[in-house]
């Protein structure tokens, strides 16, 4: 019989998977302050049973089929991580970030150098010991020791809308597919999922099912999938072709037909709107002074590159918006209700309507506000990057006139959120910033996950 510790730590791991389900049924993103997606996680040794849904990436043609991308964790030059989603490496190998890893990580072949297996012949990095504080912040983002730690490198992730069998009910409380993820990790008591599933997940799924006769379309009948701990990692089956493979708990939830009108009727995650590919701006605000040291050693023009394509970038944006404005009814009412729509502040009195420009003058000391307003479509703006002066200036009135009363109760955090400022004094505010609202009283907008309004300092609750 089991002992009494063995079963304590069964049922932590137990909760864990609840932790990990309840964050999915929330649609919560784990804390990140990325987009909130659905995700479906994975499991170590367990069967789970999904219906994909869309064209595989290779033939995709809508931004909801399956789609690779290509994602790394880089140290910003605030000592902070950040999501980078880069494009396609084998098409784009002359984006400007793959071109700056190239340089710093440029390595030659050494035939008299012994490699891990204890012969001679082994890669050298050119600038390993030359460049230690190049190579180190690309190769390691400044974690030398760490093992696992794999610096800029972006690895692909592969995006699929499916229905998680296991979990139908929610699906139809929802009326939205979920996105595959290979795992939930649990970190600081909050719960964060790998955005997508390793390549392997594809490759096995087309070679052991798609491939078969008769099952072309993946549409057409469930698909169970295992995690292991052998190569190659992961375990494919046919939820009715291999029934017999299955275990008992799964063959209950396999079902022998189609996707339904109903299921067809379902929300599915935009993954060209979801995962996209990392603007210039924000490599400016997060690596533009890494990139001018690079300059200024290696004499490159990066980030003098770097510059003119955020501006043709932030030009472009202005020109498609000018072009394509919003229909009427795609701006989000003032008024709307409903979950997501404002930020959970203390109740009080209703203020009167916004106007349509942003007030002029502010009040002289912070005060409660009712619940921020979601902010109506806006021009792209073209801003100025942060700097600790300029965010000194913001706070004492001293860089444009106005005193920015909620600057020194931001945190550390919050700020990092802020791309730069606008000629009209309001924010470029990045997406990890969430969902921009208009604060009830100042008018300023900022994004749903600052609690704190940086102009008039008025202090939300983040729901």
């Amino acid at each position: 019989m089991s002992s009494v510790k063995e079963k304590f730590e069964a049922a932590l791991a137990q909760r864990k998977k609840q932790k990990a389900e309840e964050a999915s049924r929330g649609n919560f993103s784990g804390g990140s302050g990325y987009p909130d997606v659905p995700y479906a996680p994975l499991y170590t040794d367990k069967q789970q049973a999904f219906r994909l849904v869309g064209l595989p990436y290779l033939v995709r043609e809508k931004p909801t089929d399956s789609k690779r991308v290509h994602i790394a964790m880089i140290l910003g030059d605030d000592d902070k991580k950040f999501r980078c989603i880069g494009p396609d490496p084998q098409e784009h190998k002359d984006w400007i970030l793959y071109r700056v890893m190239n340089k710093v990580l440029s390595r030659h072949w050494d035939k008299n150098i012994p490699n891990s297996n204890g012969q001679l012949g082994a890669y050298v990095y050119d600038y390993a010991t030359l460049h230690p504080e190049l190579y180190n912040r690309v190769a390691k983002n400044n974690n030398v020791e760490n093992t696992l730690e794999k610096g800029w490198r972006f690895t692909p992730y592969v995006l699929f809308n499916v229905i998680d069998r296991a979990n139908y009910d929610w699906h139809l409380e929802n009326k939205k597919f979920r996105v595959l993820s290979k795992k939930a990790s649990e970190w600081q008591d909050k719960v964060f999922f790998e955005p997508g599933v390793p390549d392997t997940v594809f490759q096995l799924i087309m070679d052991d099912i798609v491939a078969g006769d008769g099952n072309t379309d993946w549409e057409d009948y469930d698909i169970v999938i295992r995690k292991v701990n052998e190569k190659p990692w992961y375990k494919v089956l046919h939820g009715i072709d291999h029934i017999k493979y299955l275990d008992e708990d799964v063959k209950a939830v396999i079902v022998d037909k189609g996707i339904s009108d109903e299921e067809r009727s379902w929300e599915l995650n935009d993954f060209d709107k979801l995962f996209t590919v990392t603007r210039y701006a924000r490599l400016k605000s997060k690596i533009g002074l890494f990139i001018q040291k690079v300059d200024q050693v290696f004499k490159t023009k990066y980030y003098e590159e770097l510059l003119a394509m955020a501006e043709k970038e932030e030009a472009d944006l202005a020109e498609q918006q000018m072009k394509f404005p919003p229909d009427v009814d795609d701006v989000p009412s003032d008024t709307a209700g409903g979950p997501g729509n404002s930020r959970a502040v203390s109740p009080v009195s209703t203020p009167a309507a916004s106007p349509a420009q942003p007030a002029v003058s502010v009040p002289q000391s912070p005060a409660p506000s009712a619940p921020p307003v979601r902010s109506p479509f806006a021009v792209v703006k073209v801003s100025t990057p942060m700097t600790d002066a300029i965010w000194a200036g913001l706070a004492d009135g001293s860089y444009n006139g106005k005193h920015y009363l909620g600057v020194p109760l931001m945190t550390d955090k919050e700020k990092s959120f802020v791309l730069g400022v606008n000629e009209d004094g309001s924010f470029d505010w990045s997406p990890d910033a969430g969902e921009l609202m208009e604060g009830s009283v100042s008018h300023f907008v900022s994004g749903a996950n600052v609690a704190v309004d940086p102009l008039d300092g008025t202090r939300f609750e983040l729901s």
